[in-house]
């Protein structure tokens, strides 16, 4: 097996293969690979670098490619391309792994740089840089994120290129995608599966009966946000809703769901005018009709008769709820699984609500990738990885908090089916899933992980950070400079808000995350942990 036949693979399966390259020349080789591919089919290459570090080793046509700083990677979700070269030299955000990969269609490739393993192991990225607080020094930065991922290369799709390949051809041909019919609709035409349409269809159909609300889940990638945009096209040019609100926690996330409002409405030869502010779109002007961007809070205080909510699960359900009983019909959105999924707890936990409240609703899942076939292995790799799909276990048969037991978790050692349960209880609870954070967990000298457990099933999950502790120079550097402290929260806030400096020279644990299983929500577990937390502590 060599280079080549892992990119005719790719090409002849339709799936992504992802290729991590070691070595003093890893960037040269990298684009050799990606010239290679080239040479085989047309194609466009994303490059993401550490403010353009290394760059120069790349010898590929400027035409084909788009270089962005690592940064910047908010800004390419929704784009697509069929390379990505990604240079992890210097930096190694977990985050932007999560959105980078997704871009690459079917039959691409994913090239990562890094150094030879052993030089990359042994310096710190500008994130673990992050992780350099008083009174810890450098050296107590760990880098078991750096050895989860290589220890993971080799897993179907994925391959390491160092002295040897490490991989395995396990390529199978990708069942060729059935395309939506066309339906002599041109907005519902636009669709790229039939996945989209049957979704659209649906949320169209929803919006002439008697229901009140919509609600859409998928994983990442899976066009949830251009079905969305397209239904507004629908609906403000063909009823007689003539605005729309448009809210989500952020204006870069929403970018999608305008660029298909304007293809829609392209497609039905409608002129529109966008507002643009801060390079991002804020309301689409048409037909004496408009869609526009509140924020969640604003949009819950406004009457308007439809309303949007994207990422829905990063709002509060009291302000969701404000927001659809201020609308005549309302449309909800969540990721599932993916970057900055949610799980299925927000769904679990909205429905229930909304159920006991007797609004009628539809919900729709989306479960067909946009950009690759399903069962693409780059994206399990990516979900096993980095956590994106952990659920919790099966709830044990526990009666009281008393059975359980308390225990420290030795994140060098932890079982991988344990972790994902641990984590799992996060997500499912009411945790959204940044992949940052398992990184920080892993990493920071001063955060470590507990847990409340029954047998081998963890039933309590706790992350906690050590905190305060501060040297008095650190402090009279506080003080003068009216500045927080990098990773003590609570003695920055006591210290610079009540002034009250010594306690600054406290040592302190502050919970960063606390979930119980689902299931065994309400039964004392929280308390428990918690208890043993500050016997613990003391």
């Amino acid at each position: 097996m060599d280079v080549e036949d892992i990119l005719d693979e790719a090409i002849q399966y339709g799936e992504r293969r992802l290729l991590t390259i070691t070595g003093d020349r890893s960037l040269e080789i990298a684009s050799d690979i990606a010239n290679l591919w080239l040479s085989k089919k047309d194609g466009r290459v994303l490059i993401a670098t550490h403010k353009g570090v290394g760059i120069e080793h790349l010898d590929i046509d400027e035409s084909k490619t788009t270089s962005i700083d690592f940064d910047q990677t908010g800004a390419i979700l929704g784009g697509t391309w069929d390379i990505l070269i990604a240079d992890l030299t210097y930096q190694f955000r977990a985050n932007d792994l999560g959105r980078l990969i997704e871009v690459v269609r079917g039959g691409g490739i994913i090239l990562l740089t890094t150094p030879r393993v052993e030089e990359w192991l042994s310096m710190l990225t500008d994130f673990q840089k992050r992780f350099i607080v008083p009174p810890f020094e450098d050296r107590g930065v760990g880098n078991l994120f750096k050895r989860r991922f290589l220890n993971f290369l080799g897993k179907p799709g994925t391959f390491l290129l160092g002295d040897e390949i490490k991989g395995e051809l396990k390529g199978k041909l990708a069942q060729e995608r059935e395309k939506p019919n066309p339906v002599g609709d041109p907005i519902l035409d636009i669709c790229a599966t039939k996945d989209q349409q049957r979704a659209l269809s649906s949320l169209l159909d929803a919006v002439k009966g008697k229901k009140r609300a919509f609600i859409l889940t998928a994983n990442r990638g899976r066009g949830k946000s251009a079905v969305i945009g397209l239904a507004l096209a629908h609906i403000l040019t063909k009823t007689k809703i003539k605005r729309a609100v448009v809210t989500s926690p952020s204006l870069e996330g929403i970018q999608t769901l305008f660029e298909f409002l304007m293809r829609g409405l392209d497609a039905i030869d409608v002129k529109y005018e966008p507002l643009i502010r801060d390079g991002y779109v804020i309301d689409v002007k048409f037909k004496g009709r408009n869609a526009f961007f509140l924020t969640p809070d604003s949009a819950a205080e406004v009457s308007v008769k439809l309303k949007v909510v994207d990422e829905a699960a990063a709002i509060p359900i009291s302000t969701l709820f404000r927001i659809l009983h201020t609308s005549k019909f309302a449309i909800f959105s969540s990721t599932v699984h993916g970057y900055e999924g949610a799980g299925r707890g927000f769904t679990l936990r909205f429905l229930k609500r909304i159920r006991r409240s007797n609004i009628p609703f539809v919900e729709e899942r989306m479960e067909e990738p946009i950009r690759y076939p399903p069962g693409d292995p780059v994206e399990k790799w990516l979900y096993d990885f980095l956590l994106l799909n952990a659920e919790p276990g099966d709830p044990p048969s526990i009666s009281s908090p008393e059975e359980a037991k308390y225990i420290a978790i030795d994140l060098e050692e932890v079982d991988e089916d344990f972790l994902k349960k641990f984590y799992g209880i996060y997500v499912l609870a009411h945790y959204r899933n940044r992949p940052n954070d398992l990184a920080t967990l892993l990493d920071a000298p001063h955060h470590f992980a507990r847990a409340l457990v029954y047998g081998e099933e963890p039933i309590v999950s706790l992350h906690i950070a050590e905190e305060g502790d501060l040297p008095s120079s650190v402090l009279d550097d506080m003080v003068k400079g009216k500045r927080d402290v990098p990773g003590h929260i609570i003695p920055s806030r006591v210290v610079l808000h009540y002034d009250f400096r010594s306690f600054g020279r406290l040592s302190g644990w502050r919970i960063v995350r606390i979930a119980t299983h689902p299931d065994l929500q309400g039964r004392g577990f929280g308390t428990r942990a918690l208890e043993e937390v500050e016997l613990e502590a003391k």
